[in-house]
């Protein structure tokens, strides 16, 4: 049973900003993909399929999906997650626990 998510309000002045989104990444159909499973703020399953160059490690030394937050109420965000290789994505509220910030080099852009 799919459980709703928590709504999540936007609020003016939220800073846009990537983070790191936190999950188990596996292997995609073709080389240049790979598969990302996570769980919403309401404990349900998500997938997605999202282009290998949006994998970056964490804190943990994992794989994890580069997202952008575009909200952010109390203990839960508001997520732009990759929907598929072409450039389509999908808005998810998950919980800040699995979210963290995403460190740059001096090469990235």
């Amino acid at each position: 049973m799919i459980r709703p998510s928590p709504r999540i309000s936007l609020r003016s002045g939220t800073q846009v900003q990537d983070l790191l989104l936190q999950g188990e990444v596996a292997d995609g159909q073709f080389d240049s993909e790979a598969i990302v499973t996570f769980e919403d703020a309401s404990g349900n399953k998500i997938s997605a399929i999202a282009s290998r160059t949006l994998l970056q490690k964490d804190s943990r030394g994992r794989e994890s999906l580069r997202v952008r937050l575009l909200a952010t109420d109390g203990a839960v965000s508001l997520v732009e997650v990759p929907g598929d290789l072409y450039g389509a994505t999908r808005d998810v509220v998950v919980r800040q626990a699995i979210l963290e910030p995403l460190v740059t080099t001096a090469n990235d852009p």
